[in-house]
């Protein structure tokens, strides 16, 4: 739903955060670099997340906007861009590495305004086999012929229409 305050929501690098039109704004004060707001919330280490939002310009040089993952407030840890442009709408995916992870809206300018809406986080649903310790992960112990006899073709396995073979005639 639309915003109606900031709670859970810090501003970082100098930010103003408020609500406008039901959307969460974000202003620099224009000379700290890289304003954001950053938001925690809880993960599985090792499962996958997405996290869609939407961000229109209001003012200020119409700069690069992007989304990015912490696992501390202000220290990004892996952080993952979407395109930089300052498109209608942000993506992006990343494995989790901690419990509490932290969503950051940044914006590269100091003086830039941007309005954010329709935030989401949402986990891949699924099994998708990551193992971050090689000593976990499954070794492939031994490799197993699906076709019978492919090695001798002269066997009664193999139907030779039209074709004459002559065991051990060559070296393989």
């Amino acid at each position: 739903g639309p915003f109606v305050n900031t709670t859970g929501w810090t501003g970082q690098n100098s930010a103003t955060l408020s609500v406008a039109s039901g959307q969460l704004r974000i202003s620099g004060n224009g000379t700290t670099a890289f304003p954001f707001a950053s938001t925690p919330f809880t993960t599985v280490v090792g499962r996958g997340y997405f996290i869609n939002a939407n961000v229109a310009f209001v003012s200020g040089v119409n700069d690069s906007v992007y989304i990015q993952k912490s696992d501390a407030a202000a220290t990004v840890v892996n952080g993952v861009f979407s395109n930089t442009a300052p498109a209608t709408s942000k993506t992006l995916f990343f494995i989790a590495t901690a419990t509490t992870t932290f969503l950051q809206l940044v914006s590269d300018d100091a003086t830039d305004v941007y309005d954010w809406n329709n935030i989401s986080v949402r986990e891949l649903a699924g099994n998708h086999a990551f193992q971050s310790s090689s000593a976990s992960r499954p070794i492939l112990r031994a490799r197993y012929n699906l076709l019978t006899y492919s090695e001798q073709f002269n066997d009664a396995a193999w139907t030779k229409p039209r074709l004459n073979v002559t065991q051990n005639a060559e070296l393989a």
